[in-house]
């Protein structure tokens, strides 16, 4: 069956940490998609695409995410697509450290790193998997048992990866309803990709996105990519934008869909007194009006998630019943609540934990917390 995709041309990724010393560190600096994100991002990245402006070929840069070391400062970690593997890249990166300036930013070698995370110069897209002789099959095929590749590439440990588990999709909404002129975001957690990888956001065979970087020339769209988190963003939403979005994991055969909707039905209303395109929750905190019913609680009293559309599950997935989201039936009596209800652990059998003698017990799954009770971004 032919594809629809158009092959990525894009297929080398370099990433860089930059000490960004002259930086102020700010909460919203720390979060992707806020405007002071944004707008520092557009002036990092014009400096990084500036740097490499004489090296042939196509080189496009965004900024994964910033964070901040108390006795360094402001890191930026900025990822770099390229359509080839070329030295100068490296080197434009080291001339600039050692002048200390990339654009508008002061850079300081402390920290400083460049790695080539992805080089691969396949021509396959991204539901195809590359065998070793360059030849693309359905990516489904890669570590089913049947050599598809004529190297049969497909089915070795060393290229084909089969003795690693396969990446699991998490979507916070399979079904997404937006008002017109509303913002879509479209969330999903992706364990386990690996680091030469990419997950690629699509619709009807375009990309929009690979990674942190946006493809389409379409100024309404952005993605983003922080951690095992990713996301589509689209602003200004109108009825050309109804249908079915895809998340895939670039040749490893994993993939969601997101329908999209464009209702004026049964959507938040814009609450008077909070600012543009938010609503209030009970608490009288200003919320954006997407946040609602996007199956993740932002309500101090978790207000924002009641009276919400009940959302369908696979078969193979259980839905949690407070949360009203879906989880993957592996997570069903494995000892850990996953829902934040426990609904995956209701009624399981009982077992008996074996201890050697003198042993003493210790909690398989252990959960850590920072001083304000949320989760901590990193984790031992």
């Amino acid at each position: 069956m032919l594809s629809l995709f158009a092959a990525l041309s894009l297929t080398v990724v370099y990433r860089v940490t930059l000490n960004l010393p002259g930086l102020p560190y700010s909460t919203e600096l720390r979060h992707p998609g806020s405007v002071e994100f944004l707008n520092t991002s557009k002036h990092l990245v014009e400096g990084v695409e500036h740097i490499l402006r004489s090296i042939p070929g196509d080189h496009r840069a965004t900024v994964l995410q910033y964070r901040y070391h108390k006795e360094v400062g402001t890191f930026g970690h900025v990822d770099v697509y390229s359509d080839t593997v070329d030295a100068r890249i490296r080197k434009a990166f080291d001339q600039a450290i050692r002048v200390g300036k990339i654009g508008t930013f002061a850079v300081s070698p402390d920290g400083y790193e460049i790695h080539v995370i992805k080089a691969s110069n396949t021509s396959c897209n991204p539901e195809e998997f590359s065998c070793a002789d360059g030849s693309c099959i359905e990516a489904k095929k890669r570590c089913d048992g049947h050599a598809d590749c004529a190297d049969h590439s497909d089915e070795r440990s060393r290229h084909a990866k089969c003795n690693r588990h396969a990446p699991i999709i998490f979507q916070k909404q399979k079904t997404i309803r937006v008002r017109p002129g509303g913002q879509l975001v479209l969330a999903a957690v992706i364990d386990m990709v690996p680091h030469d990888r990419q997950v690629v956001w699509s619709r009807h065979g375009h990309i929009l996105g690979q990674g942190g970087l946006t493809t389409t020339e379409d100024s309404r769209i952005h993605v983003y990519h922080n951690h095992d988190e990713y996301s589509l963003h689209i602003d200004y939403m109108n009825r050309q934008d109804e249908g079915e979005y895809l998340v895939t994991v670039e040749g490893m055969g994993v993939e969601a869909k997101f329908h999209v909707e464009i209702s004026s039905e049964h959507l938040p209303e814009q609450t008077e007194g909070c600012p543009e395109g938010e609503r209030a929750c009970k608490s009288g905190h200003c919320i954006p009006t997407h946040q609602f019913c996007d199956r993740e609680r932002q309500c101090p009293d978790g207000d924002d998630e009641h009276d919400c559309p009940t959302v369908i599950c696979a078969r193979n997935e259980l839905r949690c019943a407070v949360d009203n989201v879906c989880m993957p039936l592996t997570f069903r009596c494995d000892g850990w609540k996953d829902c934040a209800d426990g609904t995956d652990e209701l009624a399981c059998p009982a077992t008996k934990a074996v201890k050697a003698p003198g042993a003493k017990s210790v909690a398989s799954k252990p959960t850590v917390t920072c001083a304000d009770g949320s989760a901590p971004e990193y984790s031992l």
